[in-house]
């Protein structure tokens, strides 16, 4: 492999893209899971990236979007829950499965994220796929929560499938007791939460899960978001499946 490592980032970028393609190149990022992200994304990051696109209007979707040869093609599963999109990513010989998510509330962000995951749940534990994105929920919330509402639920179907979250693992934290926010409620630092994650089969070797700062991304007016960045290793145990 001419390159041994893959870098995933996973952004809500709360819209806006033009005004923010450069800073999200400058992570210089494999793939891409962006949310809250115009139908124009892909082509505002300009250079070799492709991607694709699903949205019920076109200032506001998520993209998957594969850059340093990496493309990137939809599947053919249909998901009824909007923004939640499995795909293939593939550069050479070299290619993984992804779902990127961007959990929308019907009643709760517990249900339609259930009932996506019933539906996906055979392309993830059968080809290996990655899910990542934006959540928007955490342990911490289900306190003030019915059993039913509960984040941990998803949490128990996410481990009976094989995935692991990179940031938790390799930061050896507590889901509800995370160190770092990657969404600051109203813009406001003192109401920081963790509900952005990267889910990675076990036996993936994963280098490092970093996420932004405050300061550079909400105060500098940028999204109420962070990025997450996790670099993994495509030498040790990040194979893709084959083709059933």
């Amino acid at each position: 492999m001419a390159n041994e490592s893959m870098r995933l980032v996973a952004w809500n970028c709360a819209g806006g893209f033009h005004r923010k393609a450069k800073v999200l190149k400058a992570y210089a990022p494999d793939i891409v899971v962006l949310s809250e992200a115009s139908k124009d994304c892909v082509p505002l990051v300009g250079g070799d990236a492709t991607g694709v696109w699903i949205g019920s209007h076109p200032g506001y979707g998520l993209a998957v979007i594969g850059m340093n040869g990496w493309k990137i093609e939809t599947m053919d599963i249909a998901v009824e829950e909007s923004l939640f999109l499995p795909v293939r990513a593939v550069r050479g010989s070299d290619q993984l499965y992804l779902v990127g998510l961007c959990a929308k509330k019907d009643g709760d962000y517990v249900a339609p994220t259930l009932r996506a995951l019933s539906r996906l749940s055979a392309f993830i534990s059968e080809k290996g796929a990655i899910l990542a994105g934006d959540f928007n929920q955490s342990v911490k919330f289900d306190a003030k929560r019915g059993p039913a509402g509960h984040f941990g639920r998803v949490l128990d179907v996410l481990e009976s499938l094989g995935v692991i979250s990179a940031w938790h693992h390799t930061r050896d934290e507590k889901f509800g007791s995370e160190t770092s926010s990657s969404y600051f409620h109203r813009w406001q630092k003192g109401h920081g939460s963790h509900i952005d994650y990267a889910f990675v089969p076990r036996g993936f070797a994963i280098s490092s899960a970093r996420l932004g700062t405050y300061d550079d991304f909400v105060a500098a007016g940028l999204s109420d978001h962070v990025p997450l960045t996790v670099d993994l290793k495509l030498s040790n145990g990040l194979r893709a499946r084959e083709e059933s």
